[in-house]
């Protein structure tokens, strides 16, 4: 009971600073944020709705129209109704001008058959052009704490800049304690496998990259022994809550299954299967009850406050995504679909080809000298089921797998990274011969 009563008061708590940041991000005025909205709204309008990156002779795409979503939503909170904004989420909305404004509906950003390029529609809103406006209130859209303070000062190229110079550094630091709690051939695996999952590609948007560092973060204090046993199931509730506040969809899963494979990884601990397969369960509840949950208020508060039916709505949605409502059932070979841009984007980069083929005789040689009983040890069942969860999320989200494959790719560098801590995280020692 005494555990119960710290998770609700833990989850009031964090409800309420997520509210108080918003808020006070919000007395931001919209005209401080105008430049660099304009100048931002400019350069995502030039470069189109996706990048041309060319790679081994092939050109990938890396999705930017969510930037350009992101930022509108940002630009068009309304400083005169802060509170409402803050629950609806509108793109598109100029105060006291925009009369169309379009409830947040099941299926695509685009609605009664009409198609607008997004990087078009900031670049619209941002020169006070009034177009209809849409509401976006499913999510929480905590970026914005963000973003908003950000755009006082810079642009959307700068903002990229700094986001991705947050990420390296966390990268290295997170694996400077792996080499100092585990071994630097972990350490040097590890950022093999970032690499060979293209994170030089995957860091050119903000999309997805809070998600990244929400993880990375979380796994500096697991890898640097800062979260203990005893409160990891918590710091993991708390971390659910974080990405569901401040994450698009992208790849959600992945702050939970990182911190949880470092911390396996630092720890090592010698016990039984079943104790090992228990700890799993109850620290994946206590995540995913952060998650959902965070998600849960934001659906009942927007219903209570302004009858929107987001509850309703976000149910059909969730049956859209997942593709019982929607043309992307499981027969349409989800997972390969999912893996396609990371096939073109990650194999076909002749430097990542490089990469891999100097990790396997590593692999190989832990092969030979550790031999078959070293995968089937108690400690490896972590890992075993972290590289299996990606594939059963592309599987579960089908039509979001599928039609955002392009970022949800970015899910399987922790099932690359299991599958390289199968085979060479021995630290159990070898057993004496009879």
């Amino acid at each position: 009971m005494k555990k119960v009563k710290k998770y609700i008061i833990t989850y009031i708590l964090m409800i309420i600073l997520f509210f108080i940041m918003l808020f006070i991000t919000s007395l931001i005025p919209r005209e401080v944020i105008k430049p660099n909205i304009k100048k931002s709204a400019d350069i995502l309008f030039n470069d189109g709705e996706f990048f041309k990156i060319p790679t081994f002779g092939k050109e990938i795409n890396s999705d930017i129209s969510t930037d350009a979503i992101m930022l509108n939503i940002v630009y068009s909170m309304d400083d005169s109704n802060r509170i409402e904004s803050i629950m609806k989420n509108r793109r598109n909305y100029i105060p006291e001008k925009t009369q169309i404004v379009i409830p947040d509906v099941v299926g695509d950003l685009h609605h009664e058959g009409e198609r607008y390029l997004m990087t078009k529609e900031l670049k619209d809103t941002a020169n006070d052009i009034e177009l209809k406006s849409y509401e976006y209130a499913r999510y929480w859209h905590g970026y914005i704490i963000i973003l908003r303070p950000l755009l006082i000062f810079f642009d959307v190229i700068e903002i990229r800049i700094i986001l991705q110079i947050t990420i390296l550094l966390a990268l290295l630091i997170m694996l400077y304690y792996i080499y100092k709690n585990v071994n630097l051939k972990i350490a040097s695996l590890i950022l093999i496998c970032f690499i060979a999952m293209d994170l030089l590609t995957w860091i050119l948007t903000i999309q997805g990259n809070f998600v990244m560092i929400i993880a990375i973060i979380t796994s500096i204090f697991v890898a640097n022994k800062k979260i203990t046993d005893k409160n990891f199931s918590l710091v993991l509730f708390i971390v659910g809550g974080i990405t569901a506040y401040l994450d698009f969809l992208t790849t959600p899963l992945i702050t939970f299954l990182l911190p949880i494979v470092i911390f396996n990884l630092v720890n090592n601990d010698k016990t039984d299967c079943k104790t090992v397969l228990i700890n799993f369960i109850k620290r994946a509840f206590a995540w995913g009850l952060g998650y959902f949950l965070t998600w849960a208020i934001k659906w009942g508060l927007c219903d209570l406050l302004y009858g929107t039916g987001i509850i309703e709505n976000s149910i059909e949605q969730f049956l859209y995504r997942v593709g019982i409502t929607s043309k992307y059932k499981f027969k349409n070979n989800i997972v390969v679909a999912s893996l396609k841009f990371n096939i073109i984007a990650g194999a076909a980069n002749i430097l990542n080809i490089l990469i891999i083929l100097l990790m396997y005789p590593i692999i190989l040689k832990n092969i030979v000298l550790n031999g078959k009983k070293y995968f089937f040890s108690p400690n490896k069942i972590v890992y075993y089921i972290s590289a299996v969860l990606p594939i059963l999320w592309y599987i579960l989200i089908a039509e979001h797998s599928m039609h955002h494959y392009f970022f949800t790719y970015k899910t399987m560098l922790i099932t690359l990274i299991s599958i390289v801590l199968i085979i060479c995280d021995n630290k159990l020692e070898k057993p004496k011969e009879d």
